[in-house]
């Protein structure tokens, strides 16, 4: 209880909050595509289900990240959750009426995976207000850990056993949860006064956008991330199918089969910070998009579950592992008047090419079949690591070069070309 202490009750309002929250977010994840493979079996159009999701991330990533600085996080937090709420209950009716076809299914998973999105931002950006400055390291963890838990460990195999009893329950679940995620984050988060900016709210966002890309390590970091989710949605966006067909799962066995592979997340995430120390950052990322990229193969030759949940599990470790170190990597390139806009510049580059790969999966799943699809997703990821592995390294080492004969940056470089400081 004395870990409940030092944190205090408006932090365990918000895990709270998060995982609750998190918990619907993996139900939903698995109902969206289990509910579309009724309507048809076209890698293409089940592809598109997780385009679906993953486009409204690029909307709302820099957006939501200006808003989180300038506006009142409570109200945001409420507002976002309020409209998830009647998402989530509108399609639940829509389900008890029989009233659902496949276009109604990726507009209703638009608009999640932009709510969650959002929510989780807001969140995020809300912590430092939370807890106590010597305590927010301590929060991050406990609220990642709480939020993978909740949302694989939990949400994805709910998922698929509520979806087997009655295609409703998911989201009648998610209902009643965005409900208490409501009460609880509001518990929270206390209200906060707007900020007064000279800057607009767009050129604030853009300003953001225009120093992130103009720093080549930054650049250079994204580029390789982001390679990376394109040849992981390569896969992603065919493993509803991939079950059904290759495995032979049912809708339970699938939402089973991603709860297991999801042990890899929070494993990964207690092996992150011992590969980082032996490995350091650069080859960490490099040395785990290789070890994803060859659990592919695994998954296209099995047709056994007993192999490919294993696979998926150490896939799930690397891909948190990598994650990790480029996000340190990150921060620790990032000035402190900069770190909001530069991680939603972050997110909105990365999960930019997930929809990408995921509408290039489905064409490849349709053309040369999904075994061949997976092959190709882990031959382009090593060929990424290849290539891209000693440019990286060499950048690397500049900077620390920089670093050692005692360069500063600049103040355009600390405030994104003579931006204001971010509050």
């Amino acid at each position: 209880m004395e870990h409940r202490r030092r944190l205090g009750g408006r932090f365990w309002s918000l895990w709270s909050s998060v995982g609750v929250s998190a918990i619907g977010d993996g139900m939903l994840t698995v109902a969206y595509p289990l509910l579309a493979l009724r309507y048809t079996r076209s890698p293409v159009a089940l592809s598109a289900v997780l385009v679906a999701q993953l486009v409204p991330s690029l909307l709302v990533a820099v957006p939501i990240g200006t808003a989180a600085d300038r506006f009142n996080k409570q109200r945001l937090a409420v507002r976002i959750q309020v409209a998830r709420l009647l998402v989530s209950g509108s399609f639940f009716m829509a389900l008890v009426f029989h009233s659902i076809s496949l276009p109604f299914i990726y507009i209703s998973a638009f608009a999640f995976g932009g709510l969650a999105m959002a929510f989780e931002v807001i969140c995020g950006s809300s912590l430092s207000s939370v807890v106590k400055p010597d305590r927010v390291l301590q929060a991050n963890a406990r609220l990642m850990n709480a939020e993978m838990s909740a949302e694989n460990l939990i949400g994805h195999g709910l998922g698929g056993a509520a979806l087997s009893l009655s295609s409703s329950i998911p989201f009648l679940t998610d209902t009643v949860g965005t409900a208490a995620s409501i009460a609880l984050v509001r518990r929270a988060i206390k209200p906060d006064a707007p900020v007064r900016t000279s800057d607009s709210f767009l050129g604030e966002a853009s300003k953001g956008i225009r120093w992130y890309l103009g720093q080549p390590s930054l650049r250079l970091l994204t580029i390789i991330l982001a390679s990376l989710a394109f040849c992981q949605s390569l896969v992603l966006a065919l493993l509803a199918l991939y079950t059904r067909v290759n495995l032979g799962l049912s809708d339970t066995g699938y939402g089973l089969l991603l709860a297991v592979s999801s042990i890899g997340l929070p494993l990964g995430s207690l092996l992150a910070p011992r590969v980082h120390a032996r490995l350091g950052p650069t080859r960490t990322i490099f040395a785990a998009g290789a070890a994803a990229a060859m659990v592919y193969p695994v998954m296209a030759l099995t047709t056994d579950p007993l192999v490919a949940a294993p696979a998926l599990m150490i896939e799930a470790s690397a891909v948190v592992i990598g994650n990790v170190a480029g996000r340190s990597m990150r921060q620790e390139l990032v000035p402190p008047t900069m770190q909001g806009r530069a991680a939603s510049a972050y997110s909105l580059l990365i999960r930019g090419s997930q929809p990408f790969g995921a509408i290039c999966g489905g064409i490849l799943g349709s053309v040369i079949g999904l075994d061949h699809t997976f092959m190709a997703a882990a031959a382009l990821q090593l060929v990424f690591v290849a290539v891209a592995g000693p440019r990286f390294t060499a950048e690397a080492r500049r900077r620390r070069k920089m670093t050692a004969d005692g360069w500063e940056p600049s103040p355009a470089d600390k405030t994104g070309a003579g931006s204001s400081p971010m509050s």
